[in-house]
């Protein structure tokens, strides 16, 4: 096997490729933890710098908050309120159900509001403590006395580490209180959600302890309380400054990013860390280098399988040149067999010569061999005639005495046949009757047919018809259904202003009542100046009367008016019941339409059908003409049959004549034929002999 053309081939090559390909992958697997190193720094660098830019965005965010919700009326009028004490429990309550309702929609978890003098009003996370003073907070001062808009973090009891912003809130130009927005940024969701966005590990600290955190120990728990490396808290609190290290927990390693949380006056408070587990980029690195190793083991495979295959199928013509003459060797030719050629090479050379060989080959065995058939079949078949031609003779004596009696029988037949062709001709004649009926009747279908294609197409006129009708429909529907809601829109827009119209009569009637106490009292006064004061008591009970009568006047309009905006708002009910209407009779508009396109298609293709059979009824017309044109031919060649039957009845008395001369011709012939037979046999040994020796060839 090693010392093949094929295996000095094909070792080497391999050889050469595994080294190759060992060489490649040593290459690849280095490079590749390079690389991974080099894009895990850029990815942590690129996420810290990230996560601070998105805490900035929040400090902003949440600055503006704060700014939004104190310029809020709501919170204004509470506050004003609130200083001016009026009703202050209700204003609080009222307060929390506000600020509650818009905690989600700015964004915020918490609010604190304090009131001009800087008392707390509430809490929302603590409902149950207030008027303590605010300014202990510095931030709450600085609102109240500077009106300034600021952001810190702070911890506290309640809120461990929280990000307050502080806003006033102003009325005209004054500082009536201020408000704090509160969000927690030391909860389970906050650092959850901050980690599956920046897909790392989040850790915030309170001080130089941690209270919140993404990072687990083995068991599934959250590590908190975990405190950070003085090293650490010297550069993020102490200097305020933000450190990238590599830190280890519970024997994890993580690169990340720790960077301070800034109170009042730039102070760290506290620390917030991103980092990401170097374990997991180690294993992805081993995980991408096994990924080429195998890349490479595969291609080492599909290289080394591809030059077997082309070695292999370069090789074959040898292969089985070799076979071929060995087969040739042994006795075994097959002529036929073909070497392939593939390319302008030196084998492809040798395996056209040796086509060309095996071709010159076959032709000469061909043509021998054809000459050789040839003779064993003229030598088979005079054999095989003379041994037939022997036996039919024999025959041929015994068989002119059986046609002599079978010429008797015929002459009978013939007889009865005439019988038989006289019954044909009556049938023949009943045929050409009901063909006919039959072609009456295929003519009144024919007629039947047309008249239903034209009922089918002036359907389908109309189907054309009623779906233009139904798209017009459609359109008018459409546009109703716009008025409608038009006049919808305007109706309601009568039932505001109605609702202006009674407010404006409340206050009428409001004045009203003010004129009568008015008229009451200088009736009163009147009545005390005694004589002077009789004509202004006049006045008075003038007055009274037309404030008296003003106020029934507003009852009665503002009566209509409730009745009006009752009516107005009875309307636009109905209208909207009539839209709806409308809208169910524009669907069913298009369903009708649709179903008027379905009939329409079933009549196009009921008058394609029609037209089928129409054209199969003329088809049918066609051939009754034929079959009654073939009873008729029929008829005239039962004619002619009858008088055939009568030649031939005096042929058949010609035929016995004819008959008894050759029974003595053939026993002269007989005797040939057995001298013939003795010849034939000896010429096909010689046949046989030729044919086995070139029977050794395939071609």
């Amino acid at each position: 096997m090693l010392n093949s053309l094929k295996s000095k081939l094909i070792i080497p090559i391999v050889g050469i490729v595994i080294v190759l390909v060992v060489l490649i992958s040593l290459y690849a697997t280095n490079g590749t933890a390079a690389l991974a190193d080099r894009l895990t720094q850029d990815r942590i660098y690129a996420a810290s710098q990230s996560a601070r830019a998105y805490m900035i965005q929040l400090e902003e965010y949440n600055m503006m908050a704060a700014r939004a919700i104190a310029g809020s009326h709501q919170v204004q009028a509470f506050v004003r309120n609130w200083n001016a004490g009026i009703d202050m429990a209700e204003n609080r309550l009222a307060l929390m159900q506000y600020l509650n309702g818009r905690s989600a929609y700015f964004g915020v978890d918490e609010f604190l509001v304090a009131d001009h003098v800087g008392n707390v009003i509430l809490r929302t996370h603590e409902p149950d403590r207030y008027g303590d003073s605010g300014l202990v907070s510095p931030a709450i001062a600085m609102a109240l006395q500077q009106g300034l808009v600021n952001t810190i973090y702070s911890s506290t009891p309640a809120m461990p580490m929280a990000l307050s912003g502080a806003s006033p809130i102003w009325d005209g130009g004054a500082i009536i209180g201020t408000i704090t927005t509160l969000l927690g940024v030391y909860t389970e969701q906050f650092v959850d959600s901050f980690a599956a966005a920046f897909n790392a590990e989040v850790s915030v600290f309170s001080g130089a302890l941690s209270i919140a955190t993404t990072i687990r120990d083995p068991m599934g728990r959250r590590t908190l309380g975990i405190q950070a490396d003085s090293d650490i808290v010297e550069a993020v609190l102490g200097r305020s400054q933000t450190m990238d290290t590599l830190v280890t927990i519970h024997g994890v390693p993580y690169q990340g990013s720790y960077f301070p949380l800034a109170g009042w006056g730039g102070d760290a408070v506290g620390m917030f860390f991103v980092g990401f587990s170097l374990q997991g980029m180690l294993d992805e690195t081993a995980e991408m280098q096994r990924g080429l190793i195998i890349i490479g083991l595969v291609a080492l495979a599909i290289t080394i399988l591809i030059m077997l295959l082309y070695t292999m199928r370069m090789l074959k013509p040898l292969d089985l040149l070799t076979s071929n003459l060995n087969d040739i060797a042994n006795g075994n030719a097959d002529l036929t067999k073909r070497l392939p050629i593939t390319g302008n090479d030196e084998i492809a050379k040798a395996s056209g010569y040796f086509n060309q060989t095996m071709e010159q080959f076959r032709t000469l065995i061909v043509s021998i061999k054809q000459q050789a058939g040839t003779l064993s079949d003229i030598g088979t078949n005079l054999a095989s005639n003379m041994t037939q031609t022997a036996s039919a003779m024999n025959q041929i004596a015994a068989n002119i005495q059986s046609i002599k009696g079978r010429v008797i029988n015929q002459s009978a037949s013939v007889t009865e046949t005439n019988a038989t062709m006289e019954q044909v001709t009556v049938n023949i004649n009943k045929l050409s009757g009901q063909v006919d009926k039959q072609t009456n009747a295929v003519s009144q279908a024919s007629s039947a047919v047309e008249e239903m294609i034209a009922n089918i197409k002036s359907v389908t006129e109309t189907l054309m018809k009623n779906v233009k009708n139904v798209r017009e429909l459609q359109e008018s529907a459409g546009t109703g259904k716009a008025s409608l809601q038009e006049m919808a829109h305007d109706i309601q827009t009568i039932a505001r202003e109605s609702e202006g119209l009674l407010e404006i009569n409340s206050v009428m009637e409001n004045i009203a009542g003010q004129t009568n106490l008015l008229s009451m009292n200088a009736a009163i006064e009147a009545a005390r100046a005694g004589e002077l004061g009789k004509g202004f008591a006049v006045v008075a009970g003038e007055i009274r009367q037309l404030a008296e009568n003003s106020s029934n006047q507003s009852k009665t309009i503002g009566e209509v008016l409730k009745k009006i905006k009752d009516s107005m708002d009875k309307i636009t009910r109905s209208a909207e019941n009539v839209i709806n209407n409308f809208e169910a009779i524009d669907q069913g508009v298009k369903t009708v339409a649709e179903q008027e396109e379905m009939i329409r298609r079933a009549m196009e293709e009921q008058g394609h059908g029609s037209r089928q059979v129409l054209s199969a009824s003329g088809q049918v017309g066609d051939i009754t003409q034929q079959v009654r044109g073939s009873s008729i031919e029929m008829l005239e060649g039962s004619k002619e049959v009858i008088q055939e039957s009568k030649n031939l009845e005096k042929a058949t008395q010609e035929i016995t004549n004819g008959i008894n001369e050759m029974a003595a011709g053939a026993e002269q012939v007989n005797q040939a034929v057995n001298t013939a037979n003795d010849l034939s046999g000896r010429t096909r040994e010689n046949i046989s002999t030729l044919t086995r020796a070139v029977s050794q060839f395939k071609v």
